[in-house]
């Protein structure tokens, strides 16, 4: 058994003569953690790659999302787990949940940083929801959609047109 107690950033499992650190994912904030499950779970928006027992390590990079248990900066999982930010979203470094782009807008790639990836809805077409990945839908008869349009009767065609 560990004489001294376990130290913060480890966990000592009984009838154990050496401290284990925390796993990947985890962190030690407190001391005499006896498994690995007491450990803390990386926080959402962090990540926890063992190089720093006491706390996490860093944010998660911009373009990522990294639910609560996250180990590298750049997952490779798919929302809602760890991984890049989804299609019509951005994920700023660190961010707690993905960010949707507004409406009359969308976005069709993952791993977006920035609001400014967010794309106006194609003239002809309408974004009506937020976050989305492609344009969902043409403008109405007797309507035309401008670049940005977030409704499929945003303007009336005058008399005669169509």
């Amino acid at each position: 058994v560990y004489p001294m107690g376990c130290p913060l950033g480890y966990y000592c499992p009984l009838n154990s003569s050496n401290p284990a650190p925390c796993p990947a994912g985890r962190y030690g904030e407190a001391v005499n953690l006896t498994t690995s499950s007491d450990c803390t779970s990386c926080p959402v928006g962090s990540y926890c790659d063992g190089s720093t027992p006491t706390i996490p390590t860093d944010h998660c990079d911009a373009g990522f999302f990294c639910a609560g248990g996250s180990s590298t900066p750049t997952p490779f999982g798919t929302y809602p787990s760890s991984g890049p930010c989804p299609r019509g979203y951005y994920c700023s470094q660190g961010t707690t949940s993905p960010q949707p782009c507004a409406l009359g807008k969308y976005l069709p790639f993952v791993g977006a940083q920035i609001v400014g990836q967010c794309i106006d809805c194609t003239a002809g077409l309408y974004c009506d929801s937020y976050g989305l990945g492609l344009p969902n839908g043409t403008c109405n008869a007797g309507y035309y959609c401008p670049t940005g349009s977030n409704t499929g009767n945003a303007v009336a065609c005058p008399t005669g047109y169509y």
